[in-house]
Formats: C-alpha cells, sequence, structure tokens
C-alpha cells in the first residue's frame, strides 16, 4: 500500500510511464538492429538517465515514487542546483540505454518537469 500523495503520486505514475517509454525505445532499437542482420551495443559504456529538477521537494518521497515506479534515484548537483536522477530499466549500455534515458527524459519533460539527460561515461 502506497502512502504517497498528491505530486509525489503523480511522480511516481509519471514515471511508470517515462520507464514504460524508454523500454520501448530501446527495444525498438534492437529489433531494428536484428532486422539490419547485426546486434550492437556501440556508443561509450555509460550510465545516461534522466534527471528532473524539483525544488523543495521531500527526497526521501522522491526516493519513494521513484521504488515504487519500479527504479531508483541519486541526488546530483549541477550548477549549485539539485536535481534527481532516475536509472533507466535496461540492461544494455551504449546507443540503447542512451536511446532509453532520451525516451525517459522527453516524457518527463512533457508532462511538465524541469527534466534533461543525465550522462556519465564509465
Amino acid at each position: 500500500m502506497s502512502n504517497l500523495k498528491g505530486k509525489y503520486a503523480k511522480l511516481r505514475d509519471d514515471l511508470k510511464k517515462a520507464i514504460a517509454a524508454g523500454i520501448l525505445a530501446e527495444n525498438n532499437h534492437i529489433m531494428e538492429m536484428r532486422m539490419l542482420g547485426r546486434m550492437e551495443d556501440g556508443g561509450t559504456c555509460n550510465f545516461d538517465a534522466a534527471s528532473i529538477k524539483l525544488p523543495r521537494w521531500n527526497t526521501s518521497m522522491v526516493k519513494q515514487a521513484a521504488k515504487e515506479a519500479g527504479t531508483v534515484c541519486f541526488d546530483w548537483t549541477l550548477f549549485g542546483s539539485k536535481r534527481f536522477v532516475f536509472e533507466p530499466k535496461t540492461r544494455c549500455q551504449g546507443t540503447p540505454r542512451s536511446l532509453n534515458a532520451e525516451a525517459m527524459t522527453k516524457v518527463l519533460r512533457d508532462a511538465g518537469y524541469d527534466a534533461m539527460d543525465y550522462s556519465a561515461m564509465d
């Protein structure tokens, strides 16, 4: 039973939509590569993800929303502003993971969040 209400429940639900969109984008890429007769996980080994800026939001409630959505998040400070980074559901690295994260970011941005891609290389 969830105790999330209001904006935290909405965040959970929006994260679920973002995760689903990310998985779809990644799977579409993989299917396209298979149809072309190649399987690549090209690009840099990365930890790309979606991030959103949530000023004055309760960190533990944001992390609970992420958990209930099926992901995890961590804090990231960019130019003095705290952001939350939400990991995509993926077993890939490189291009498929980047496409997954970018799709997540788009869904979150379209839902009205101050969203941007988080990119990190190994």
